[in-house]
């Protein structure tokens, strides 16, 4: 009977010691600008990145940040999931504000980095202007940044439009919180 009490114990201690252990940082704040960033790395990497991406803009901003991470696998499932939220985002603006009917040729043209929106001639399966209206709107998959992978994909996506590069975003992102400003709403990241 001893010897299984002092199991239970030993069980126990196990079990809690971690929780005891753990840092008191809380990564999900709830308050706090939001920042979506998918990644596939794992959960150490994200934790340090967060605790350092967290005081770093609160010191060099003073402003509070809210990481929230997506995680659905590797680079592969990343890809994947990307040109699907674009594609299901731009199918919703494409029919809601173009008022057009969704194709087999609008889709596959949309993000098709092939297709010169700006060339002249007809144009009568509306890919030129799927790719125009695509590059010219602020269709989203709700993601603000895409950390890991590698150069391939991230040429690939930003020449499909699904991707901006980081001095671009920035200065975006100035003029957005400068316009949020001054319409006294939160500034978005």
């Amino acid at each position: 009977m001893l010897e299984r009490a002092r199991g239970l114990f030993g069980l126990a201690a196990v079990l809690t010691v971690p929780f005891l252990l753990r840092p008191k940082d809380e990564l999900l704040e709830p308050a706090g600008n939001p920042l979506v960033i998918i990644t596939p790395h794992n959960e150490a990497i994200r934790y340090e990145f967060s605790r350092a991406f967290r005081d770093y803009e609160q010191k060099a901003h003073g402003r509070s940040v809210r990481i929230e991470w997506r995680a659905p696998g590797g680079t592969s499932e990343i890809t994947r999931l990307l040109a699907s939220e674009y594609g299901a985002a731009f199918e919703n603006y494409w029919e809601t504000r173009v008022r057009r009917p969704w194709t087999a040729r609008v889709a596959a043209a949309f993000a098709n980095p092939a297709i010169r929106p700006g060339d002249e001639g007809p144009d009568p399966d509306d890919e030129k202007l799927a790719r125009r209206t695509f590059l010219g709107s602020e269709v989203s998959s709700g993601i603000d940044l895409w950390f890991g992978g590698g150069s391939f994909d991230f040429i690939a996506h930003a020449a499909a439009g699904r991707l901006v590069e980081a001095m671009e975003a920035a200065a975006e992102h100035k003029r957005r919180s400068a316009r949020a400003t001054s319409r006294r709403t939160r500034p978005s990241l």
